[in-house]
């Protein structure tokens, strides 16, 4: 198969699904075309269609079942408010963001297509809080707008970014950010970006951490050449761009233990080439980035877009350049690697390539090829995805037609490295065969990438599949849950006694029993508001669980409430967090002389004892204060953010 340059992928992305495209040529041709300089501005994510009628869930429909192969599950991610699927749209391109210190807790954004008659998408996402067993899909980011490209990550203390493509009569970036793990997404910044943007962030102990850094496409975009951009704030204000040496696209960025920036991408010159810029001083927020070193790398073949008939994913890229750093402690710590599906010589129309460095991206290794099915076997191995764990551990998945022979037909496969990449585990089928031609939304492709976080026990994967017969976003854990990260399976922590599972679930009772806090405490008169907190266990049998607040009005009444509903209302000079039925914790309090209040939750005592208030083993209950405050003026009245318990027996 001849590799297409850039120019061509551009071309064809830009004349749509519906252009008709030429069938792949018979004869393989490995010397990539140059690109034009002047397509700079081409633009490749299009508003062709405008919003169709969405597709509607189906009433009663029983929730989504579990994809299984051997001991691997994938669960459907966008599903209606009963876990089911909704027949007739289409979701494909997802990221996902895991919380570092609390894992169950994850949030996925894909590209949400309403309807598979229209190609018109917007900013899909979902949340988890039980390890990706079951999902909530609470509706887009931003209902009616055109958006693309979603890239997730999250920062050291679990706070997620949502990096989103709006296309108008520019391609400009925005960064929402979420508190709750996903669960709301209220604040967003304008971040500069274009097409094919990615974004990390600095999740290290290093200078820069807590650093946003994001890059795009030289083809469409904010400011030409100039495709980088850092946050020292926390996504709340960006650089103005930078150029980067050699101009890598349609990559990824990582970041070292020593906070030193990595961006790995393919040169818009030459689809063969892949270059590696460094910086080490983005993490110096006073100072303005400069990169310090480019290497141009051989992956031992060509990056493949748009070819039209005959690939599994006619309409669009068959995988990104994939960037990580080691940052683990072993041998392996420091060493940069990169990955891509890629044309390579011979009769293989695609194979999964890795290199490395090992002198911090100066000098790059022979390529190697991961997939282990024969040589010039005729198989397309796709969207190749790499991540590297905190122990060194290389995951890598891809789609796979080893087993079929037919280009549209693949299986999810998967294989780790535990030396950096000299040597690498039998591949392993992860999912049953599935079907790249069906449910496109009214353009030939499945998206343009997975994504994938390791950690010390095993990895979260979000991808796309069809096994519903149409394009859905399934979330996959490969090995065995980490969630009180331990670096130690949860089934392992479970059998040893090591954790508690009261109720069976397979989930270790202290990553279930946790808390968390929600939506906004409004100003007040003493300050910016008052904060809920909790002390004490969350044991329903110890009962020494103790609401609390600060930030009040002194010497005011307040009371404590709760019920099961997280919502964000306007109520007296603030917002109300908890909806549906209300529970008050009687009787009223009278804040300190500091503005703090405390209660004590007495399991033993209604309402928390019986009835439709009744607090049982592994319940979820969200909490608030509400208060008085009349030098404020307004309602004379105001209310805590909210607080999110789960309790253990």
């Amino acid at each position: 198969m001849r590799s297409p340059s850039l120019f061509v992928w551009v071309l064809v992305a830009t004349a749509g699904a519906a252009a008709a495209v030429a069938s792949r040529p018979s004869k393989k041709q490995h010397a990539p075309l140059p690109v034009a300089q002047s397509l700079g501005q081409a633009h490749l994510e299009l508003p062709e269609d405008p919003p169709g009628v969405p597709a509607r869930p189906v009433p009663g429909a029983q929730p989504s079942a579990p994809i299984r192969m051997a001991s691997f599950t994938a669960y459907q991610v966008n599903v209606d408010s009963n876990g089911a699927n909704i027949p007739g749209d289409a979701a494909n391109e997802p990221s996902i963001a895991i919380d570092p210190i609390q894992p169950n807790r994850m949030a996925i954004g894909w590209r949400q297509f309403d309807t598979v008659n229209s190609n018109f998408r917007q900013a899909g996402r979902g949340y988890s809080h039980d390890g990706g067993r079951t999902w909530t899909f609470p509706g887009v980011l931003d209902p009616g707008v055109f958006r693309s490209d979603p890239v997730l990550a999250s920062d050291a203390s679990g706070r997620f970014d949502y990096d989103s493509l709006e296309v108008t009569s520019s391609y400009l970036c925005d960064v929402y950010e979420s508190s709750d793990h996903g669960v709301s997404w209220p604040t967003s910044a304008p971040a500069f970006g274009g097409d094919k943007a990615w974004m990390t962030i600095d999740a290290t102990a290093s200078p820069g951490a807590g650093n946003v850094y994001e890059c795009w496409s030289v083809f469409a975009g904010c400011c030409g050449n100039s495709t980088f951009t850092r946050s020292t704030d926390g996504g709340q204000t960006f650089l103005n761009p930078l150029p980067i040496p050699n101009e890598p696209i349609w990559g990824t960025l990582d970041v070292a233990s020593n906070g030193i920036l990595f961006i790995g991408g393919v040169s818009p010159q030459n689809s063969s080439v892949f270059p590696v810029a460094r910086s080490s001083n983005a993490q110096n927020s006073g100072v303005t980035p400069s990169f310090d070193l480019s290497t141009n790398v051989n992956l031992g073949g060509s990056l493949v877009g748009s070819q039209g008939s005959g690939t599994p994913n006619p309409g669009g890229l068959l995988g990104q350049v994939n960037i990580a750093v080691d940052r683990s402690s072993g041998p392996t710590a420091g060493w940069v690697y990169l990955l891509c599906s890629v044309d390579p010589s011979g009769a293989d129309p695609l194979d999964v390539h890795f290199v490395r460095s090992t002198d911090h991206g100066a000098t790059w290794s022979t390529p190697r090829r991961v997939n282990d099915d024969a040589p010039n076997s005729g198989a397309w191995q796709w969207f190749g995805t790499m991540s590297v764990a905190p122990n060194g551990r290389i995951d890598v998945v891809w789609n796979d037609t080893r087993n079929t022979g037919q280009v549209n037909l693949c299986q999810l496969y998967y294989s780790f490295s535990t030396d950096g990449g000299t040597t690498w585990s039998p591949n392993q089928a992860l999912t049953p065969v599935w079907d790249s031609y069906v449910g496109w939304p009214n353009q030939s492709k499945i998206g343009d990438y997975y994504h994938m976080v390791s950690d010390s026990v095993g990895a979260d994967l979000a991808f796309a599949a069809t096994f519903n017969g149409e394009q859905d976003v399934y979330y996959m854990r490969i090995g065995d849950h980490d969630c009180n990260r331990n670096g130690i399976g949860d089934a392992i922590d479970i059998a040893s006694g090591t954790s508690q599972d009261a109720n069976g679930d397979g989930i270790p009772d202290e990553c279930e029993c946790v808390t968390e806090t929600y939506c906004v405490g409004a100003p007040n008169s003493a300050g910016p508001g008052a904060s809920i907190g909790s002390t004490g266990a969350l044991s329903i049998s110890a009962n020494g669980f103790n609401l609390t607040a600060s930030g009040c009005p002194a010497n005011r009444t307040g009371l404590f409430f709760y019920g099961r509903t997280r919502v964000q209302v306007p109520f007296g000079n603030g917002f109300r967090c908890v909806g549906g039925s209300i529970f008050r914790l009687n009787p009223a309090l009278t804040t300190s002389s500091t503005g703090t209040a405390l209660r004590h939750l007495d399991f033993t005592q209604p309402p928390a004892n019986g009835g439709p208030g009744h607090i049982t083993p592994f319940s979820t209950w969200n909490f608030q204060l509400w208060y008085r405050d009349p030098a404020a003026g307004g309602a004379n009245t105001n209310a805590s953010n909210g607080l999110s318990a789960t309790f253990c027996p």
